[in-house]
């Protein structure tokens, strides 16, 4: 049962791409929205520029537009993926979903989450947060 995988790679900066992979079955001819798999995907960097917040925040404006995000680290970078999942998991702004690692050249820990029962107090959080700041 193969399956085509289309990535659109749509940001890069220093400490992460976001992409969007798009998972087809060719034995499925029909084309509804169960058939095609998006998730916009977050890779954390070992940067030490961005905090834990940055990623936190980042989650959750990806997760107003998406059903859920993968989150995703290589190396020394996992523990700053657990850091992240951990905290918004105790704030109840994000239900883990499927953890899965994998293995190429270096260890890579991926976190796919979805929208916890918080999520909305913690986008205004956030905004009250920016305009303080400002």
């Amino acid at each position: 049962m193969p399956l085509l995988y289309k990535r659109l790679l749509i940001g890069i900066n220093n400490n992460y791409i976001i992409d969007t992979t798009e998972n087809n079955n060719n034995n499925n001819n029909n084309n509804t929205a169960s058939d095609s798999n998006e998730c916009k995907k977050i890779k954390i960097s070992t940067d030490k520029s961005k905090t834990l917040f940055y990623f936190s925040d980042l989650t959750a404006r990806f997760l107003e537009t998406e059903p859920s995000v993968d989150i995703s680290g290589l190396g020394e970078a996992i523990y700053k993926v657990v850091t992240t999942i951990d905290y918004l998991k105790s704030k109840q702004v994000i239900v883990v979903n499927k953890i899965h690692t994998g293995l190429s050249s270096n260890i890579e820990l991926v976190v796919n989450v979805s929208k916890g029962p918080s999520h909305a107090e913690y986008l205004k959080s956030m905004e009250e947060r920016k305009t303080t700041h400002e």
